[in-house]
């Protein structure tokens, strides 16, 4: 086989392999995804994001830059957790 051949060969497996561990992962966090841990997450974020609002949005700006410049597929679901911690307008300025 050619290189370009074990190259896209390697690239379906490590594709295929993230089904699993995403299944896995799930699997372990199943009691933290029930919506009345998702509520007091909700209650816990909140109240930081008042208590600090500067530090919460910075380091929002610093994991969003970090995973839009990684090129990490996280981006859309960062955007919409910005969105609602901080509103529309402030997670616009954020986002862009």
């Amino acid at each position: 086989m050619s290189r370009g051949r074990h190259i896209a060969v390697f690239r379906w497996l490590a594709l295929l392999s993230l089904i699993p561990a995403g299944c896995i992962l799930l699997y372990f966090l199943r009691d933290e995804l029930r919506l009345q841990r998702l509520a007091e997450h909700d209650t816990f974020v909140r109240s930081l994001v008042s208590d600090h609002p500067v530090l919460a949005f910075a380091g929002s700006y610093l994991a969003y830059s970090l995973a839009t410049g990684a090129s990490i597929p996280a981006a859309a679901g960062m955007t919409v957790a910005a969105g609602w911690m901080f509103g529309f307008w402030p997670a616009l300025v954020l986002c862009s």
